[in-house]
């Protein structure tokens, strides 16, 4: 990819390759992603626990 360089990030292309890789994934993971990272989650704390 010709514009990696300019990523901010190597997931970037990592997205892009996955994409056009035919993966699609629905709206709604992004969603349960965050409820499992915001402050004070279950995932959160037992994160914040272990470290």
């Amino acid at each position: 990819m010709a514009a990696q360089a300019r990523h901010r990030s190597p997931l970037v292309a990592r997205c892009v390759d996955d994409y056009l890789g035919g993966a699609r994934y629905p709206l709604e993971l992004l969603t349960h992603l965050m409820r499992s990272v915001e402050p004070g989650s279950a995932t959160t704390t037992s994160i914040a626990a272990s470290v």
